[in-house]
C-alpha cells in the first residue's frame, strides 16, 4: 500500500473504529488511563493480560486498557499513522522494530532521551547500548525493545544422521547447509531437506540476515540501497541453491508442521519459534538450534517488537513511560520469555536467579540464542511513502529466484532498481 496522506484519509473511518475497540481486561483504578495496542493477538493476548494485571498491583494509580489488536506490524503502523491524523491514537503500541524509523519520521512516537535523562540509575536498568540501538533513529532511542528475535537454523538430528551428517558437527557455512539439504532430500519417502522462511517473515528478515551475516548492509546511512553488491547477490545464490536442492515453497505453517512431524530436516526460521517447535517435537526425535552462519565481520540484525510511546500530555507521557519500563523490565520480560520464547530486551533478567537464569540453564537452545544479544545490530527500517511496500517487492523477487524462474544475476539488478524507484516516489 502506498502510504500517502490521501490513502490515510480514505481509510480513516475504518481504521479509527478498529483501533478504539477495547478488550475485556482493563486493569487499575487510578486517574490516568492508558490505551495500549499491539499486533498478533494469538502471541500477545495472554502475555499482556498477565503483565497488565501485575502492573495494576504496583501502580493502581494507572489504568491500562488494551485496544483491539492489529493483524501484523505493518497493519499496526498504518493504524497508528491514520489515528495520528484523525484522532484516537493509543498511548502506547508494541510494534515492529522495522517500523520505528517510519513512525519517528512521521513524528508520532515520543523520543525517549528526555525520559531516560530523568532516571536516577539508568545504567543499572538492564537496557544495554546494543539493545537500545535496535530501536534508535539517528542515534537516539525511540522505543524500548521487548520481544527480540534473530534468524536461526533448526536441525532434525535424526534426519541429519540418517543422511550421513554428523549431529556433533553441523554446517558452518551456507554451502555446507545446502550440501546437507541435498543429502536429506535424497532420503525420499516424503522427506524434505530444507525450508527457509523468507516469504512470510516481516520486512525481509531472512534477506537482511543473509546480507548482514556477510558483513554487508541493506542501505547506506543516507537511506540509499546498499544490498546490490556481492552480499545481496550471494544471498540470492543461496536461495537459488535451496530451490535447486528441492525446497518446496510451502506456507510457513506447513513448514512448522512438517518439522514437528519429522519430515523436514532443516528449518530456517525465527528464534522465537524455539518453544513452539521444541514442544511440538517433544521427545520423538532430537533437534538442535544454531545461530546463523556468518563471516568474521558479519553482524546479526535483531528483529521483533518494541514498546513505543505516543502519549502527548505530561501526565500520560509519564504514566506511559512507567508502563513501558514495566513491560520491558524484569517482570514483563520474564513473563514474555517463559510464555513466548522470544529473547528479552533487558539483560538484567538473563542471569538473575529471581527471573530467567534457571529457565536458560534448562534450555541450551534458548541459551545459545540469548548469547547472541551482545552481537545484535539494527534491523534496517525503510522510510518514506513506500516504506511498507518495499519489503513486498523484495519478497516477490526472492520468490522468483527460489522457484527457479529467475537467476540471481538477473534478479539483483532489477530488485535494486525497483526499490530505488520506490524510494524516489
Amino acid at each position: 500500500m502506498n502510504l500517502n496522506r490521501r490513502s490515510f484519509l480514505m481509510t480513516t473511518a475504518v481504521g479509527v473504529l478498529a483501533s478504539t475497540t477495547v478488550s475485556a481486561f482493563p486493569q487499575g483504578a487510578g486517574g490516568v488511563k492508558l490505551g495500549v495496542q499491539y499486533a498478533y493477538a494469538s502471541t500477545y493476548d495472554s502475555i499482556m493480560k498477565e503483565i497488565v494485571a501485575k502492573f495494576a498491583v504496583v501502580r493502581p494509580d494507572i489504568q491500562v486498557e488494551i485496544v483491539a489488536a492489529a493483524t501484523d506490524y505493518g497493519d499496526l503502523a498504518q493504524r497508528t499513522m491514520r489515528a495520528a491524523i484523525a484522532g484516537g491514537m493509543p498511548d502506547l503500541t508494541i510494534g515492529g522494530l522495522n517500523t520505528v524509523e517510519l513512525l519517528a519520521e512521521r513524528k508520532v512516537i515520543a523520543p525517549l532521551k528526555p525520559l531516560i535523562a530523568k532516571e536516577a540509575d539508568w545504567q543499572a536498568s538492564g537496557y544495554t547500548s546494543s539493545i537500545l540501538s535496535l530501536g534508535s533513529v539517528a542515534g537516539e532511542p525511540y522505543c524500548l525493545p521487548f520481544t527480540i528475535a534473530i534468524k536461526s537454523v533448526y536441525y532434525n538430528l535424526e534426519l541429519v544422521k540418517r543422511a550421513g551428517g554428523d549431529p556433533e558437527n553441523l554446517p558452518k557455512s551456507w554451502d555446507e547447509v545446502i550440501a546437507l539439504q541435498k543429502k536429506i532430500q535424497a532420503l525420499g519417502n516424503g522427506i524434505n531437506g530444507l525450508y527457509a522462511d523468507y516469504y512470510f517473515d516481516d520486512n525481509n528478515f531472512c534477506f537482511h540476515s543473509w546480507v548482514q551475516a556477510q558483513g554487508g548492509s541493506i542501505a547506506t546511512p543516507e537511506g540509499k540501497v546498499a544490498f546490490g553488491g556481492k552480499e545481496g547477490l550471494q544471498a540470492l545464490k543461496w536461495l537459488r541453491g535451496f530451490g535447486e536442492a528441492g525446497m518446496i515453497d510451502m506456507t510457513v505453517s506447513q513448514a512448522y508442521q512438517a518439522f514437528t512431524a519429522g519430515t523436514l530436516g532443516i528449518l530456517i526460521a525465527s528464534s522465537s519459534r524455539i518453544t513452539q517447535l521444541t514442544n511440538g517435537t517433544g521427545d520423538r526425535f532430537p533437534i538442535k538450534v544454531v545461530a546463523f552462519p556468518r563471516s568474521e565481520n558479519g553482524t546479526i540484525p535483531g528483529g521483533g517488537a518494541s514498546v513505543m510511546i505516543h502519549a502527548k500530555s505530561d501526565a500520560k507521557l509519564q504514566a506511559a513511560w512507567e508502563f513501558a519500563k514495566f513491560v520491558t523490565g524484569p517482570v514483563g520480560s520474564t513473563e514474555m520469555v517463559q510464555r513466548a520464547g522470544y529473547l528479552p530486551g533487558n539483560d538484567r533478567v538473563i542471569n538473575d536467579e529471581r527471573y530467567l537464569k534457571s529457565f536458560y540453564d534448562k534450555s541450551p537452545a534458548q541459551r545459545t540464542m540469548v548469547e547472541q544479544l551482545p552481537l545484535l545490530t539494527k534491523w534496517y527500517n525503510w522510510s518514506g511513502e513506500n516504506a511498507l511496500k518495499i519489503p513486498i517487492v523484495i519478497r516477490d523477487h526472492m520468490q522468483q529466484v527460489v522457484a527457479l524462474k529467475k537467476t540471481p544475476e538477473e534478479t539483483i539488478g532489477k530488485m535494486v532498481s525497483d526499490v530505488q524507484a520506490l524510494l524516489k516516489a
